[in-house]
């Protein structure tokens, strides 16, 4: 059974939770959990100290909690009407699509590309969104970091070699600390964090860590633990 602090929503700051039993396997439940406290941490590793919980990255993670298809209009209307460019890297916006559609890679695609659209992305940047979140979604289910995955969905030489410059920016010493990663990545921080927590899982995550995002954004608001279980369909 996998064990860690509830980062957002704990009273005395050491409420711990017990994952049930669930279709997915703990490893993967712990590293789609990774996934979204990785991309708060890498935030506030980053010292951006942005209002993560107001970013567009937590509006889809509420909208997909909730159950809502994020390829439906009125899903997405819903999303956009509080985006503001520039707010958030775009693809760290989209990060939790990859957990919302683990069983869906199709509609994942879908909604990657749609969202992006509607952000105001350019075309490299509308090509490379499903590349980010289908690379998420694919380490989460295998806890492989293959990039050959995302590259073999590159149909022109250039976007290539675009794509490959990006993840190597963003790739992780499998011999480095979750801390040493995000810090010393040149990178976008909240992309780095979600790599390394999707690689690693929430469990690689220092406890302090944890705590730090818990006491930054927003303390008592709505818990990132649940919030992923939510959408999982872990209860």
């Amino acid at each position: 059974m996998v064990r860690y602090l509830d980062p957002l929503n704990s009273p005395s700051g050491a409420a711990l939770h017990e994952l049930s039993e669930f279709s997915l396997s703990a490893a993967q439940i712990d590293r789609a959990y990774g996934l979204m406290l990785g991309s708060a941490a890498g935030d506030l590793l980053f010292g951006s100290r942005d209002d993560w919980l107001h970013s567009g990255a937590m509006r889809i993670a509420r909208a997909a909690s909730a159950g809502k298809d994020l390829c439906t209009k009125a899903t997405q209307a819903e999303v956009m009407r509080e985006w503001k460019s520039g707010e958030q890297c775009l693809m760290a916006s989209l990060t939790p699509l990859a957990i919302a559609y683990l069983d869906d890679e199709p509609r994942l695609h879908e909604a990657s590309i749609v969202l992006s659209e509607l952000a105001g992305a350019n075309r490299e940047e509308v090509r490379a969104a499903p590349l980010w979140t289908g690379t998420l979604r694919h380490i989460i289910l295998t806890g492989e970091l293959d990039l050959s995955i995302s590259l073999a969905n590159i149909t022109d030489v250039d976007g290539e070699l675009r794509w490959m410059t990006f993840l190597e920016s963003l790739t992780i010493d499998g011999q480095d600390s979750f801390v040493d990663a995000c810090v010393n990545a040149d990178a976008c921080g909240p992309l780095v964090g979600a790599l390394a927590g999707a690689t690693w899982g929430a469990s690689a995550i220092p406890i302090n860590l944890q705590r730090q995002v818990r006491d930054t954004f927003a303390p008592g608001s709505v818990s990132l633990l649940d919030l992923s279980m939510q959408i999982l369909g872990v209860r």
